[in-house]
């Protein structure tokens, strides 16, 4: 299943983690600083612009 996460703050960070753990597709929309965050960690990542 594929999941839409708006927004990365705490809670959107917690429930895109949990999703991507039992391994469902999970993109997230984030921009600003927590783009930055998310770019750093140990994450399959595919930034779209």
């Amino acid at each position: 299943m594929r999941f839409v996460i708006y927004g990365a703050d705490v809670i959107g960070s917690i429930f895109s983690g949990k999703l991507f753990k039992s391994v469902h597709e999970v993109i997230i929309v984030a921009r600003n600083k927590r783009l930055e965050t998310i770019k750093m960690l140990d994450f399959c990542l595919k930034i779209l612009k």
